[in-house]
């Protein structure tokens, strides 16, 4: 995420939004990253208001992807699909999940595939 989408997202009143300047300085963004399954509860709220927007579900999808829970993860690609409004949303969750599969093939961990379709299924709605 940009310094120039920060200003945006603050904006339009985001409450759950994994952000780069809540790490700690000197870890490896995935770990920061997979502590962030913890803040699943304030995106499940959010959610829960009846007013969700594209960050919401691309968050619940990142910690479903975190999480390796797969049926939320299906549902949480949809459900981000359906909520783009410009088209740098889906490009930075693409580049988000580009990461978590970077990493757990660092680590010989074997869900690369299914993350590489939902990259792509992401960047399809970029076009």
């Amino acid at each position: 995420m940009s310094n120039e989408s920060l200003p945006q997202l603050e904006g339009v009143k985001l409450k759950a939004c994994i952000d780069t300047r809540h790490f700690d300085v000197g870890v490896p963004a995935i770990v920061n990253l997979e502590r962030a399954k913890n803040f699943s509860h304030v995106v499940e709220g959010r959610i829960a208001t009846g007013k969700p927007h594209y960050w919401d579900y691309s968050k619940r999808l990142e910690l479903a992807v975190l999480a390796k829970v797969q049926h939320t993860t299906e549902s949480g690609l949809g459900d981000a699909l359906a909520g783009v409004r410009v088209k740098w949303e889906p490009e930075t969750t693409a580049r988000n999940l580009r990461l978590i599969r970077e990493a757990r093939a660092r680590r010989n961990e074997p869900d690369g595939r299914a993350l590489i379709e939902i990259e792509q299924s992401l960047a399809d709605k970029t076009k």
